[in-house]
């Protein structure tokens, strides 16, 4: 059997797992007080995020400071390499 048509038979097959899960109800679990709560406010979704600022400008920010941490290991790199181990003498 070829490798595309085995899958092929597994996607076919998959929802027929689907059906082998057993959901448990949910009635039983709901508190009695919550389910005499009354339902909650509910608020329109337009005014409620805070405005984005131009994408440009924030990938330039992020890029600025990636570039200013790449320079920052660089020079610790740098010096670490030219700190001497004490290895050279053992040759």
């Amino acid at each position: 059997m070829s490798t595309a048509r085995s899958v092929r038979l597994a996607l076919a097959l998959l929802p027929l797992l689907a059906g082998c899960v057993d959901v448990p109800e949910l009635g039983d679990s709901v508190r009695p007080e919550l389910e005499r709560a009354p339902y909650p406010r509910l608020i329109p979704l337009d005014g409620s995020y805070a405005p984005q600022g131009d994408p440009a400008e924030e990938a330039e920010k992020i890029a600025d400071g990636l570039s200013y941490r790449a320079s920052q290991l660089q020079r610790k790199a740098d010096a670490l390499r030219a700190t001497p181990t004490g290895d050279e003498d053992e040759s």
